[in-house]
């Protein structure tokens, strides 16, 4: 696909946790682009949606933390580069304590970095 209308001519990847749902969101020349997609997949799971990429399933939307080793030895190849997808936030939850143990302060320390 060239654009993200062009979606709608190819089997797409859901991922049942992002935050629009089918709808798929995108900066592209400093505009806000949206296309609702479908696919024959959704799941829950990054990895498990990886695997489907992986195995030619369809277009995913997945973190680089995720598929960014699968760039690098070229099993998946990104596409739409000139779309900015948004930047997803992580939350820390742990419990308050006063001792906190050394290597989850160094756990948070690195992930708030």
């Amino acid at each position: 696909p060239k654009d993200f209308d062009d979606l709608q001519n190819h089997q797409c990847i859901l991922y049942n946790n992002y935050a629009s749902g089918s709808e798929w969101v995108a900066m592209k020349g400093g505009k806000q682009v949206r296309k609702r997609i479908v696919g024959r997949y959704s799941s829950n799971s990054g990895h498990y949606n990886r695997s489907l990429a992986l195995k030619g399933r369809g277009i995913a939307v997945l973190p680089d933390f995720i598929v960014g080793d699968a760039f690098e030895t070229g099993e998946l190849v990104p596409i739409l580069k000139d779309h900015v997808l948004p930047e997803l936030d992580i939350n820390i939850l742990y419990p308050q304590k006063r001792n906190m143990p050394a290597s989850l302060r160094a756990l948070i320390t690195h992930l708030s970095g």
